[in-house]
């Protein structure tokens, strides 16, 4: 069963359960009714239809916004917000009856937030600390092997060391007769992958994110674990920062690979993010998730992955062999220096890239500065200035042009003033010496 809640203001947390076609406006008709100026009488209408929901904007003045973007007509998927006036509303999905049990291992399942390629993610309750985690429950046929479940025990308690405020911290790993999952940090937020199936972001916002997913990695990779699954799926975006998930799922550096080693021929990752060693059948490292997290960047910046393909095979076959398209030759408007950053962490030999997460941060940092620099003195193509912001809204470009010009025309203000105040006492002072002579 689909609902929308209330996240904010007096009337958090009422629930509207989704069951044909519910509208939302300031007119008393609408089967919710909002008192608020922003909000036209009729302004937006929650299709139930099918297997899926989706948001509809009915003409309003002020829009309507799924994720922070304005929409027309949107599907909703589960975790997805929606912004009306002053109010937001997050969407969420009930599991069907029968689909998974309403509790496991101490957790209340409450609603299903999403859904991958290793398992399901729900909200649910941690009875024992009353607090809202992300469970993910493992597919079941990942658990019927029993390497895999030895290497995720072992995997989930080594990430659930972590801390740092760029990766989601894990809380608990277990099972419950063959059903295996693990509890970590519930962010309010929406996964990157949700933001990108509306086109490209802004170069400043991309490097950010890219930026605060590096600093995580970097940390793990301090304490010995590799990722090995970076993807805009795996990131989530809050109005708190943005923080890098699935560590639960990581790999240890320092453990054998027990699950490699019985599938050897077997490539472990996402086909569009995946670095071309591991297609191969490498094991990860700290250079695939360079790649990785490239891929991701170059996703982020065009609108695209780096390829693409009918199947995973297709498109494993093209990170391994075929050349990358230049980031600019898709969108021009990304600047030169951050291209040029995206495009050695997209080398096909690990080392043609930046050896550590490290050199990393600091090319993208020189690139975020270098652009930056170059729009303050003319403009030109590099002239979208990027620097790290407190909250997504403060992630709109700064016109340094603008401001270099402002700049301009104040110190030659204050350099006229100086001039005519030395004027004004050299005037004085003759005019003085006048006075004296006359007297005498």
């Amino acid at each position: 069963m689909a609902f929308l809640v209330i996240e904010n203001g007096p009337r958090a947390g009422e629930r509207f359960e989704l069951v044909g076609t519910l509208t939302v406006g300031r007119h008393t008709g609408c089967d919710i009714a909002l008192d608020d100026k922003k909000v036209s009488r009729r302004h937006t209408a929650v299709i139930a239809a099918g297997d899926h929901c989706e948001a509809v904007d009915l003409g309003s003045r002020n829009g309507t916004f799924v994720n922070g973007r304005k929409a027309q007509r949107q599907v909703l998927l589960p975790g997805d917000t929606l912004q009306i006036g002053t109010t937001l509303f997050r969407y969420g999905e009930k599991p069907p009856p029968g689909q998974i049990e309403d509790r496991i291992g101490g957790y209340e399942v409450l609603e299903l937030v999403g859904a991958g390629g290793m398992g399901k993610v729900y909200r649910a309750r941690q009875t024992s600390m009353d607090r809202i985690v992300a469970l993910k429950v493992l597919h079941k046929h990942l658990t019927a092997d029993p390497a895999f479940i030895e290497q995720f025990v072992r995997e989930a308690q080594s990430a659930g060391k972590l801390d740092h405020r760029n990766v989601i911290h894990v809380y608990d790993v277990g099972h419950e007769g063959d059903t295996y999952f693990f509890s970590m940090e519930f962010v309010e937020g929406v996964p990157l992958s949700r933001l990108l199936q509306q086109g490209p972001l802004p170069p400043r916002q991309a490097v950010d994110i890219a930026l605060a997913v590096a600093e995580g990695l970097e940390y793990a990779h301090e304490q010995g674990i590799v990722h090995g699954d970076v993807k805009p799926h795996n990131i989530m975006i809050s109005e708190y920062g943005v923080k890098l998930a699935d560590l639960g799922l990581a790999r240890s550096m320092s453990h054998p690979d027990d699950l490699r080693s019985q599938h050897p021929r077997k490539a472990w990752g996402t086909p569009k993010y995946i670095a071309p060693e591991m297609g191969r059948g490498a094991a990860p490292d700290p250079s695939s998730d360079i790649y990785s997290l490239g891929a991701t960047l170059y996703h982020m910046l065009v609108g695209q992955a780096p390829f693409t393909g009918k199947n995973g095979q297709e498109i494993m076959k093209k990170h391994m062999h075929e050349p990358l398209t230049p980031p600019r030759e898709v969108n021009p408007n990304v600047p030169v220096t951050v291209a040029r950053v995206t495009e050695k962490m997209l080398a096909k030999q690990p080392f043609d890239r930046q050896r550590t997460m490290r050199q990393v941060i600091d090319d993208l940092l020189e690139a975020r500065a270098a652009a930056a620099l170059v729009g303050s003195r003319a403009g030109g193509e590099d002239s979208a200035a990027i620097s790290t912001p407190a909250r997504p809204e403060d992630w709109s470009g700064i016109d340094t042009t603008q401001q270099s010009r402002r700049s301009g025309w104040l110190y030659l203000l204050i350099a006229l003033l100086i001039i005519v105040a030395i004027g004004g006492g050299v005037v004085a002072y003759f005019l003085l010496q006048g006075v004296m002579i006359f007297d005498l």
